[in-house]
């Protein structure tokens, strides 16, 4: 099972593609972020969020996509641009029928699909342990 985890954002989106299959230790595929320019108007930035996430989805045929939910800023405009990347994000997923899933500080959670409980399982065994890796090896993609 491939996995892409997604944590968007509008200046930066990072990103993390792993392999398993929840019985060995899960292989780290590819990671790094899609940065925009901040003097680019929204739709530009989000514009090339979306391109960048379907290429690597076009890229790695991941069987899910795991989305970082959107937290609450004190600032509410944060909050919403945010949900916006969030959202081309979900949008370049559903375009090409990956399962996608909302993960917060509680773990992941399932999106708008019926999965059975060993893939969602065999999910959050491969993406826990690989979330921490990831964040130790950031690679830059401009």
């Amino acid at each position: 099972m491939i996995v892409l985890g997604v944590d968007p954002g509008t200046a930066q989106t990072g990103y993390g593609v792993v392999r398993g299959d929840g019985s060995h230790a899960p292989v780290l595929i590819e990671c790094g972020v899609l940065r925009t320019k901040a003097r680019d108007p929204l739709p530009v930035r989000l514009r090339e969020i979306y391109e960048g996430i379907a290429e690597l989805l076009d890229r790695h045929h991941p069987d899910a996509l795991a989305v970082e939910d959107v937290f609450y800023a004190r600032n509410v405009r944060t909050t919403i641009v945010l949900g916006h990347a969030r959202g081309v994000v979900l949008l370049a997923g559903q375009q090409r029928g990956t399962v996608s899933f909302r993960r917060d500080d509680q773990g992941l959670h399932l999106t708008g699909y019926a999965v059975s409980s060993n893939a969602t399982g065999m999910i959050h065994k491969i993406w826990r342990p690989l979330a921490r890796k990831c964040d130790a090896q950031p690679m830059s993609r401009t």
